[in-house]
Parts: structure tokens; sequence; C-alpha cells
């Protein structure tokens, strides 16, 4: 049964991530949609798109995976702080 459920969830995940990767082409293909919107879309489509395979293909939504987790949300949290500080160092 567990099997069935993981190779549903593996085809949703991919149906979502072919998706998300056509509505972004389609956002840039277009040209008629303002820069302004087609952006921070794509970012969330990226954020989308990274937290699918996190959970689906790297396993992360099973059982026992709290360690990798832990670090990944830590190097995550690492890299905000140093966009953020990088970026505050060139815009003064």
């Amino acid at each position: 049964m567990a099997k069935k459920h993981g190779y549903k969830g593996h085809l949703i995940a991919f149906a979502l991530s072919i998706l998300l990767t056509v509505l972004a082409f389609i956002a840039v293909g277009l040209g008629t949609i303002s820069k302004t919107f087609v952006i921070p879309f794509i970012l969330i489509i990226g954020i989308a798109q990274a937290i699918f395979q996190a959970a689906y293909w790297m396993h992360l939504n099973q059982k026992g995976h709290d360690f990798p987790i832990t670090f990944m949300l830590s190097g995550f949290f690492a890299a905000i702080i140093v966009v953020f500080a990088c970026s505050s160092l060139v815009w003064w």
C-alpha cells in the first residue's frame, strides 16, 4: 500500500513541476505581461518547485529525515543572511 501511495505522490509532484515550468515559460514567452509581475511570479514558482523537489524527490516528507531537514533549513537561513548582508554592503 505504501508503494502505491508513494508512486501516486511522485506522479502528482512531477505533474505539478511540469505545470509550473510551463506557466513560467508562458509568462515570459508571451511578452505582453509586465516585468513587475513576471519576476515575482517566476520567483514564487521557483520556490514552489524547490519545495516539491525537496519533499518528493529528496523524500524529505517521510519520517526520519529531521536531521537533513534541519541542516537544509539552517543553510537556507544562512544564505538569506549572507544575501542581505552583501546587498546592504553594496547598497551603502
